[in-house]
């Protein structure tokens, strides 16, 4: 095995063993703790293991570079997560239980069509960051996730109203005792 993967190794093992070892005196922050004491783990592991000559040292200017693309990035990942967050909770809070699980059941295959365009996005994000790295200023770091961007929103226009007729059609052809929660 390489150096990563007995690191790999370790993590998956230890992980199952501290928590196990921890859920009863912690509860459930022994599924928060477990993560810790391993990535310290394996931080001692690979310092002692790899070929990595680490020193602690702070560029400035590379600093202010990847800022300038990692706010953008970091904002769109907070709305992202807010959006996947709130939705349900409001939904039960403002809303009738049998909306709640209408709504659930649309948006599991509204998920099945979004890990499309975010597994699209996982594959592209090294090149993006790649390019977004090189770039002399903020508009040619993003002017590939411009582009990008309007297909994708192209692309998202239409399968929505693809995705409600197929919906509508599986709710009435196919899930018929589903159509009583309607009432």
């Amino acid at each position: 095995f390489s150096l990563v993967a007995k690191g790999n190794f370790i993590a998956s093992i230890s992980t199952v063993v501290i928590i196990s070892s921890l859920i009863y005196w912690m509860r459930i922050y022994a599924v928060l703790i477990a993560p810790i004491i391993v990535s310290i783990v394996l931080g001692i592991y690979y310092r002692k293991k790899g070929p990595i000559n680490y020193h602690f040292q702070l560029d400035w200017s590379e600093i202010k570079k990847m800022a300038k693309v990692g706010i953008v990035l970091a904002l769109g990942t907070l709305a992202f997560w807010g959006y996947r967050m709130v939705d349900r909770t409001i939904i039960a809070a403002k809303l009738p239980l049998r909306e709640l699980g209408f709504y659930a059941y649309a948006m599991s295959f509204i998920i099945l069509g979004w890990n499309l365009f975010a597994d699209f996005g996982r594959v592209l994000q090294p090149v993006i960051w790649e390019r977004s790295g090189k770039a002399k200023n903020t508009t040619d770091a993003f002017s590939d996730t411009k582009r990008i961007a309007i297909y994708l929103s192209l692309v998202t226009a239409v399968a929505i109203s693809l995705s409600q007729v197929c919906f509508y059609l599986l709710v009435n052809l196919v899930t018929t005792k589903y159509l009583r929660s309607e009432e």
